[in-house]
């Protein structure tokens, strides 16, 4: 990851153009799991999501049931839930159940 970066070159100087690039989070995420010593989902989950009571998201929570269209016929889509790059997608939040 930080070879990645190493040598990538601005497109603007900074404040000039706004351009989202996953590798900012992706690095984000990696300083955390080195200085923290944790997976990052992990690190999210115990010091972030918990103490502020968000008990219905994480990373690795089951999600809908989806379905596409193939020939023209509705099936199910199966696949396994995708996993990303740590810091940059895929936290899954559900609503409380009252």
């Amino acid at each position: 990851m930080a070879l990645l970066a190493k040598d990538a070159e601005l497109i603007s100087e900074p404040g000039e153009r706004y351009k989202y690039l996953d590798l900012g989070c992706c690095i984000l995420a990696y300083l955390t799991e080195t200085v923290s010593g944790m997976p990052f989902d992990d690190y999210v989950i115990k010091e972030i999501m918990q103490p502020i009571g968000m008990t219905h998201s994480g990373y690795d929570l089951p999600i809908a049931q989806g379905y596409h269209y193939f020939f023209g016929r509705q099936t199910e889509l199966n696949d396994v839930q995708p996993r990303g790059n740590a810091g940059a997608a895929l936290v899954v939040t559900a609503p409380s159940v009252c």
